[in-house]
């Protein structure tokens, strides 16, 4: 092998570690807190969140997680073998969660947990998960039966996905008609 292929694979792999570092920015934030105390669950299944958070750059991360319950907390556990290494499996104890019902995902309903401990880091989960760790947990995860108190983010998004859909696309299919007729007559 030559000199400059292997500075080029030492590059590659720099790059790549460098941005999964970066990527689990919120997920190391909770480790310092959560990592400490893991305790092994009692029951697993594969999910998805998303963690976002109101320091550095308010970015927003979905990853895959194994969401593991037992009678004291949750566990978070990353599935893909790249976050893996950068992320260690967390337990948060129910006493130190509170959740909102929410609306994240347009296709189905949210629940946002607010970390006592971390109030600088938001998770939110599909609700059919938290109703899975609620019958988990016998009764210990209750969720607040009010809204939450911050404004929701989405409602942005959802707006701009609305303008989009009305503004852009009948806009779109006019351009397309008119050139197809346009193309005709020539």
């Amino acid at each position: 092998m030559s000199m400059s292929l292997i500075a080029g694979y030492a590059f590659v792999a720099f790059l790549v570690v460098r941005l999964y570092k970066k990527r689990s920015i919120f997920w190391n934030h909770l480790e310092t807190t959560y990592s400490t105390s893991y305790k092994a669950p009692t029951q697993e299944r594969w999910g998805q969140a998303v963690m976002y958070g109101h320091f550095f750059a308010a970015r927003i991360i979905k990853t895959q997680v194994k969401i593991g319950a037992n009678n004291d907390g949750i566990s978070l556990r990353a599935i893909f073998p790249l976050d893996a290494l950068f992320r260690k499996p967390l337990f948060i104890p129910y006493r130190d969660i509170r959740g909102w019902d929410e609306s994240w995902f347009i296709n189905s309903k949210t629940v946002e947990l607010d970390l006592l401990a971390v109030p600088e880091v938001k998770i939110a989960m599909p609700r059919d998960e938290v109703e899975w760790i609620k019958n988990v947990s016998g009764g210990k995860f209750m969720l607040m039966g009010q809204n939450p108190p911050q404004q929701t983010r989405p409602t942005i998004w959802y707006m701009f996905a609305i303008f989009f859909v009305l503004a852009f696309i009948p806009m779109t299919i006019a351009a397309t008609v008119y050139f197809l007729v346009i193309k005709n007559i020539l």
